[in-house]
């Protein structure tokens, strides 16, 4: 029983973490600058996801205990609390990113060029963040009241979806535009908010319990 949930997680995260391999990857043709960008800029993310995780591993905790006890409503404020908290993180990064994408970059590197490089793709790819957010601690809630399989087949498609866009933006295939290191940050956007949507559409579908009034 405990392998038939963990397997799932462990993919899961796994998935998860792939993003910023994929685009790493794939802008490697584009020159050590650019790599070096995605690389320097993934390190942003990678504070936003601990600090989401955080978050997440807390609430999981309550989460997981409120369920067992079948105590919907305290399911419903720890998931609540936990939502509000990573929403408010990915909002911080979200600003911090988009006015200050150089600044950020200086505090990694000295390299004028992957300053540069680097604040082209992350004054971009930060708009992503809140739908990942939300996707994040939504999948965690779902896997905490024994529901594996939904997040894994999400986050499946959200890193397919990130590797065709980053094919095609970053190349110009499909006849979409050439856009270089800028076209691998929004395919990221695309997919983190394609995620977002589907964890939202299915939760709709199924009438899940992490959907309710703002009121509560």
């Amino acid at each position: 029983r405990m392998l038939t949930l963990a397997i799932p997680i462990a993919l899961q995260n796994m998935l998860a973490s792939c993003a910023g391999l994929v685009d790493t990857a794939m802008v490697a043709r584009l020159g050590n600058a650019a790599t070096s960008a995605v690389g320097i800029g993934g390190k942003w993310s990678f504070v936003l996801q601990m600090i989401t995780f955080g978050f997440c591993s807390g609430g999981s905790v309550l989460i997981s205990q409120y369920w067992g006890a079948q105590d919907h409503k305290g399911v419903r404020r720890a998931y609540s609390l936990g939502m509000g908290l990573c929403l408010v993180a990915a909002v911080v990064y979200n600003v911090a990113a988009a006015l200050f994408p150089y600044e950020m970059m200086c505090l990694f590197t000295d390299e004028e060029a992957v300053r540069l490089a680097g604040a082209q793709y992350l004054g971009t790819v930060c708009w992503g963040a809140l739908p990942l957010s939300f996707a994040t601690i939504a999948n965690m809630a779902r896997r905490c009241t024994e529901d594996v399989r939904t997040p894994l087949v999400i986050s499946g498609i959200s890193v397919c979806v990130n590797t065709f866009f980053n094919w095609c933006l970053i190349y110009g295939k499909c006849g979409l535009p050439q856009l270089g290191l800028q076209g691998a940050a929004v395919a990221t956007v695309i997919s983190q908010i394609v995620q977002a949507v589907l964890v939202l559409w299915v939760g709709l579908r199924q009438k899940h319990y992490t959907l309710y009034g703002l009121s509560e």
